[in-house]
């Protein structure tokens, strides 16, 4: 049996010694461009917005504001969609781009709203955020799928990354300027679409696939020729690890050479038995259960308690926070019983399950912490461990780490740093490493 597959796990001074280069040499590249000007870009014409300019911005360095997308047109599309393609781009404006809202970067950034598929089959529309370097390479993007995790307008990094929310992720902002400073196209898409299907899988998948090739064809990539590696970490190891399973189907012309996920539910179901009731993650199920209602397009008003009703209430419109409400899904439901036997638990939860719907056609790399000898407190270990050993015996190339000692959110920085050098190293065409044959 490979080591990483039986537990391989990663020495915690080379993880550490990892943070602190990486974060020198974007601290490094903050510190030079933070003060740079920025370029003036005009909207669309389409969204009836004007245009953004660098001299706008206050002498403070914050932001102008930022329209929440709920109430922004140009998030809302009125025309027929059934006869469009998945990744037509529908409409686009130019962006500014300032990370951790204060800080503005001179990069050449897009946006892009673009047809794509729902959970149910349904046309969609979702935004995606293109970011330029200053000198790119024209046969590498990256789509990065942040972790973003809600069901509001303001969750989205379409927001987000242009100032639009305070709290914007520190650790997104260096992950993506370091793409940017190896020449390289990052693409962030919106890919809980218009509609937040949080935790809906395929959804995520077909939004995150369809925002590559909005991006491409807004740009004038080829194919064929254009190498795409796909990032994500929790919320986002969702969207990334799914659209890597259904992309030899969905999106067989896209050349994507490799994935790498890191704290994701193997199995959704089994993730909200580990969570359910517990202190740190349990407020994670109903913002996830509002987000499959969304993408399953079910009320699930008749079916709740009162305090389900309440918990609902308090996650509607609003971004993720994992202890709010403290619940558990037999608190949530009417009816005696496993509420995990519910006919309406089943059809929604059920289907979020890796390995059902298709196999990736490139090298992946999954990751996940193990804080309690179960998993990081909401993604179970045994979970992700299994889908790598189905991986490796369809012959997919997997690299797998188990973080010991970390939870969900501390063990994104190793994940992260190992994430670098597989995509870089996949990128430039460099062979993979396999624990399927160690």
């Amino acid at each position: 049996m490979p080591r990483a597959l039986t537990g391989r796990r990663v020495p915690r001074a080379r993880r550490l010694a990892r943070v602190v280069i990486r974060s020198s040499v974007v601290l490094a590249f903050f510190a030079a461009t933070a003060g740079a000007p920025t370029e003036s870009h005009t909207a669309s014409a389409s969204t009836g917005t004007s245009p953004t300019t660098g001299a706008a911005r206050s002498a403070a360095s914050r932001p102008p504001a930022v329209r929440d997308p709920d109430r922004d047109p140009f998030y809302r599309w009125r025309g027929r969609l059934d006869r469009v393609r998945p990744g037509t781009v529908l409409r686009s404006r130019m962006v500014d781009l300032a990370l951790l809202n204060t800080l503005p970067m001179p990069y050449p950034v897009e946006q892009l709203l673009y047809r794509t598929t729902g959970e149910l089959g349904q046309p969609r529309v979702a935004v995606t955020t293109i970011i330029q370097p200053l000198v790119p390479r024209a046969d590498r993007l990256v789509s990065y799928q942040a972790p973003y995790n809600g069901l509001g307008g303001h969750c989205a990094p379409s927001f987000t990354l242009r100032g639009g929310e305070p709290t914007a992720d520190f650790l997104d902002a260096f992950l993506i300027s370091s793409y940017l400073l190896g020449g390289y196209t990052v693409v962030v898409p919106d890919y809980l679409t218009t509609r937040y299907g949080y935790t809906a899988g395929h959804e995520s998948a077909h939004a995150t696939l369809d925002g590559i090739r909005a991006a491409q064809n807004q740009l004038g990539l080829s194919r064929s020729a254009t190498r795409v590696a796909m990032v994500g970490y929790s919320g986002g190891a969702i969207a990334s690890s799914y659209a890597a399973e259904l992309a030899p189907t969905y999106a067989s012309g896209l050349t994507i050479v490799a994935t790498a996920a890191g704290g994701f539910p193997a199995n959704l179901m089994r993730a909200y038995r580990y969570a359910d009731g517990e202190a740190s993650w349990s407020g994670a199920i109903p913002t996830s259960l509002a987000g499959l209602a969304n993408a399953f397009q079910v009320d699930l008003a008749p079916y709740l308690t009162p305090k389900g009703r309440r918990d609902m209430a308090t996650v509607a419109g609003e971004c993720l926070d994992a202890r709010k409400p403290h619940t558990s899904l037999r608190q949530m439901f009417k009816g005696a019983g496993d509420p995990y036997a519910l006919p309406i638990v089943r059809r929604l939860v059920g289907p979020m399950a890796m390995g059902r719907r298709g196999t990736p056609d490139h090298p992946m790399l999954l990751a996940v912490g193990n804080a309690d000898g179960r998993g990081d407190g909401v993604m179970l270990v045994d979970d992700a461990r299994a889908l790598a050993r189905e991986y490796c015996r369809r012959g997919v190339p997997v690299t797998f780490r188990e973080y010991p000692g970390l939870e969900h959110l501390s063990a994104s920085a190793p994940f992260e740093l190992e994430t670098r050098l597989f995509v870089l190293a996949r990128l430039e065409g460099l062979p993979g490493y396999t624990d399927c044959d160690a």
